[in-house]
């Protein structure tokens, strides 16, 4: 399952930078590949879609979001020092 987290636009509006978000993909980095390869045909599609809206249609960067994981690693870390500290008698 692929999802788009976020989407940051420069200002000047010639760049869009996309960040997704995998969940239980095999290989992140290949599913990242064919997004580059397709980004010229989802570009054209969003042409298609926003052409009343906009008057050029932004480069489509794509790049992995792994906020999720880095969540999960400080989270479980944290957990860790909570089983490790001693508990304190009153």
């Amino acid at each position: 399952m692929v999802s788009i987290s976020s989407v940051k636009i420069t200002p000047d509006l010639y760049e869009a930078r996309v960040y997704i978000s995998l969940f239980k993909v095999q290989n992140p980095a290949a599913a990242l590949e064919k997004f580059k390869e397709r980004s010229s045909e989802i570009r054209g599609e969003l042409g298609k879609r926003m052409r009343h809206q906009l008057r050029s249609i932004p480069q489509l960067t794509f790049y992995i979001d792994d906020t999720l994981d880095y969540v999960f690693k400080i989270e479980e870390l944290l957990d860790n020092l909570k089983k490790d500290k001693p508990e304190e008698s009153l």
